[in-house]
This record gives C-alpha cells, sequence and structure tokens, in this order.
C-alpha cells in the first residue's frame, strides 16, 4: 500500500520546514548552478560509467527538487511578504489548536488515557495543516535565469504541462495569475481547486502515517516497559486513518486555506489594515488563523469519531 505514497511528498514538507528557518538567506541563481545540475561526467570503463552516471542522475533529480522548492517559496514570498512569519505561527498554530481540540472533543480527564489518538493528532496537524497551507499560498512570478530556461522546457512539453504549470494560479481566489496582470477565468479558478488534490492527499497520507506510526511505535516501546498497562484505546487501523486524512486535507483543507489565503487575508484584512496599525493587523490575521485551526481540529477529530477510526474499550 505504500508504493501509493510519493515520496518526494515528505522531503519537500522537510526542505519547506528548513527554508522557512533560513528565510533570511537570498536565492540568487546563477548560469553555474544550472550547469551544476545537470553535470556530465565522462569516464573511461563502463562500470564507473554506469556509476557516475547513476550518481548525476540522483543528484540532478535532488537538485531540481530543491530548485522548485526554493522558486516556489520565492514565488509566495513576492506575493504575500509576510508568508515566513505566517507559516511560523501556522506551525505553532497547528499544534495548538489540535491539543485544544483534542481537550474540548474529550474532556480534560480523558487526555491521558486517550493520550495515543492525542499525539498522532497534534502530529498529524503540524504536518498535515501547514502542506495544505503551502499549497494553495498565493503566488506571483519571480523571473531569473533559472526560472527562464525551466519555462522554456514546459513550453516543449506540450500545452497541457504549460496550462497546469503556468496558467493555473496556485490560489483559487488570487485576483491575478502567476503574471501579475492576467485575471483568472472561471475554468482556471476552478482547476485550481482541483490542481493541489492530488499532492495533499499523498501529503495527508503521509503525516498521518507519520503521526500514527510514531504512535504505534510509542505504544509498542510503552508494552515492553510496562507489560501490565491496558489501553484505554482500540488500536487505530493506520491504512484506513491515512485515507481519511489524505481526504480531509484534498477536500476540507483545501477549500478552508483557499478562502483563508485568497479572500479573508488579501481581500479583507489587508484592506482594512493596509499600511497601518500593523500590531492589530497581526493580532487579527493570528485570531483569524486560530479560528480556522480550531475549526479544521475539530471537524477532523468529529470525522475520525464518526467513521469509527478512533474508538475506546
Amino acid at each position: 500500500m505504500l508504493k501509493m505514497i510519493n515520496s518526494s511528498t515528505l522531503l519537500q514538507i522537510m526542505t519547506i520546514l528548513l527554508l522557512i528557518v533560513n528565510s533570511s538567506s537570498s536565492f540568487v541563481p546563477t548560469q553555474n548552478k544550472l550547469k551544476n545540475a545537470y553535470p556530465k561526467t565522462v569516464v573511461a570503463t563502463k562500470t564507473t560509467q554506469y556509476s557516475s552516471a547513476s550518481q548525476t542522475r540522483h543528484k540532478s533529480v535532488l537538485d531540481s527538487f530543491i530548485y522548485d522548492v526554493k522558486l516556489q517559496y520565492q514565488q509566495r514570498i513576492a506575493a504575500d511578504p509576510q508568508f515566513n512569519v505566517k507559516s511560523l505561527t501556522e506551525i505553532v498554530l497547528a499544534a495548538g489548536t489540535q491539543l485544544t481540540a483534542e481537550i474540548s472533543r474529550r474532556g480534560i480527564h480523558r487526555i491521558v488515557p486517550e493520550c495515543d489518538f492525542v499525539i498522532a493528532g497534534i502530529l498529524t496537524a503540524i504536518v498535515g495543516k501547514y502542506y495544505s497551507m503551502w499549497k494553495v499560498a498565493p503566488s506571483t512570478s519571480v523571473v531569473t535565469a533559472e526560472s527562464r530556461v525551466v519555462e522554456s522546457m514546459d513550453d516543449k512539453r506540450g500545452s497541457w504541462n504549460y496550462f497546469w504549470s503556468n496558467q493555473v494560479p496556485t490560489n483559487a481566489l488570487q485576483p491575478y495569475l502567476l503574471d501579475g496582470v492576467t485575471r483568472p477565468s472561471v475554468i482556471q479558478r476552478c482547476a485550481a481547486l482541483v490542481a493541489p488534490m492530488p499532492s495533499l492527499f499523498q501529503a495527508g497520507f503521509v503525516a498521518s502515517f507519520i503521526g500514527y506510526g510514531f504512535t504505534a511505535l510509542l505504544i509498542q516501546i510503552r508494552s515492553w516497559f510496562y507489560p501490565s498497562y491496558i489501553a484505554a484505546t482500540v488500536p487505530i487501523n493506520i491504512f484506513h486513518a491515512c485515507l481519511y486524512t489524505g481526504f480531509f486535507l484534498a477536500s476540507v483543507s483545501n477549500i478552508r486555506y483557499q478562502v483563508l489565503q485568497g479572500f479573508i487575508e488579501p481581500r479583507i484584512i489587508d484592506r482594512i489594515f493596509h499600511n497601518r496599525y500593523p500590531i492589530v493587523r497581526a493580532i487579527v490575521i493570528f485570531t483569524v488563523r486560530l479560528a480556522n485551526g480550531l475549526l479544521g481540529a475539530t471537524l477532523a477529530i468529529m470525522g475520525m469519531k464518526a467513521l469509527k477510526l478512533q474508538r475506546i474499550k
């Protein structure tokens, strides 16, 4: 079943978090970097040639992937200069709101007996919510020498690929396409709702696997040290939980973050507090994201219980 997961999704999530921490460093692509991303190795023997070609191929894929993530980060910063601050806020709120929702839905007296579900929910929320925010954040074009080469390569791959990579906005409600001039059509806005669904499903699957898999490991370790301990929870079906989280991110989280980042923040909050009262604006954004996180966490827990994915003995 794990073959269904795109392994690059987990690497992308980790790379994104590293980029946020190192957001102060500028990204200045050069022709030398582009050449180094696709090196050519000349060797004498067949064995050495095969080994070098394999290493070059892996390096090219990794370098290309890291470049894509960096470019996407720059595009989001160009559309929203506060994106890095909002990213850190989202990570903190993801953990806080999930814990609050767990206490609200289960009761403070059930947190310890049901800690298996609580820990898994918090870990899943941190990975899943931030990736949802990343995928549907508004973006605008960042023109670099390297990006022009990539764009020309997209043109050669066919109109279908060019449409999804250049003619579909990352947020269905953002006012312009990547060029910052063209208004998206109704079809393009609808496509923006559909485009992130596959990767959001994969991210949800991976996030849930990390959360519930890690929790299952903790339970196993606990049983080794405390064999007489009897858990109050029924062991969860990790695969079913992964499927549920994937569908939840692709649908519910997708819509919530599309509306939050494409309409509420830029068209309501930013217009009211444009270039004034920055502290009040920051408090309002924090409050709105807090409410969004609580809503998402509550809906996720309700769904898990309704489908009987989380049960008590």
